[in-house]
């Protein structure tokens, strides 16, 4: 299973489509294409177990001021993803309850 991915976006939106611009916002990145201290968010991304059905799912969680929030948070899914070992079941249950709290903003157990 991938470990997961740190990014940062931004709310910022095209002028002319009015579309959200994402990661492709050019305040974004500096010059020297490091990240810009200054704007957009920090986010995480990680691939979950697939559900009871067979289907892939991710986890995808943002809002957070520095990368180390980020992957703080992204360290605690994967321990919590870690805790069924290799038990089918439970990692589908764990996936569940990750999947749970994303979608109603709670804070990870």
């Amino acid at each position: 299973m991938p470990d997961g991915s740190i990014f940062k976006r931004c709310g910022c939106r095209d002028t002319h489509t009015g579309k959200p611009l994402g990661n492709h916002c050019p305040k974004l990145r500096r010059a020297n294409r490091a990240w810009s201290s200054d704007h957009g968010h920090w986010h995480y991304q990680l691939e979950l177990p697939l559900t009871a059905e067979g289907r892939r799912r991710q986890l995808r969680r943002g809002g957070f001021d520095t990368r180390a929030n980020a992957a703080t948070e992204l360290d605690q899914a994967r321990a919590l993803l870690a805790l069924a070992d290799r038990d089918r079941n439970r990692r589908v249950d764990i996936g569940d309850m990750l999947q749970h709290v994303a979608r109603t903003r709670r804070p990870l157990p």
